[in-house]
């Protein structure tokens, strides 16, 4: 089934001359251990906006590909909580959300400091004994 999804969709696409199937961005909702030398393709459920990987993953594991939302094609340096990820809608689930332009935060106003020096006297006295 990865297969078809990753090689056929665009085969296909590209044959009737349609659009490649979009890969977009989602945020990872865990840490996925690396993997040196290897590019997975995990199935995975959006669950508060971060995608997290289906319980079901290992190959021929068909439940877990058919409860996901899309798959998530991970590095093989693996990924870190909160890490944008690639991924991909399945063929016959609805599209991913477009991610989320970064908002500017606003910067909290912060109390004029006193020049040093200006404060008087300090008594220190407290802290000998």
């Amino acid at each position: 089934m990865m297969a078809l999804s990753t090689l056929g969709a665009p085969l296909l696409a590209a044959l009737g001359h349609r659009t490649l199937p979009p890969v977009t961005e989602v945020p990872c909702g865990s840490t996925i251990d690396p993997d040196p030398g290897r590019t997975r393709l995990m199935p995975f459920r959006l669950v508060y906006g971060m995608a997290s990987p289906a319980q079901h993953t290992g190959p021929g594991m068909m439940r877990g590909l058919a409860a996901a939302d899309g798959v998530l094609v991970v590095p093989p340096h693996g990924v870190q909580l909160g890490e944008p990820v690639p991924a991909f809608a399945l063929p016959w689930g609805p599209a991913l959300p477009e991610p989320a332009a970064p908002k500017d935060k606003p910067v909290p106003k912060r109390a004029a400091r006193k020049p040093a020096g200006a404060g008087g006297h300090v008594d220190w006295s407290g802290l000998l004994g």
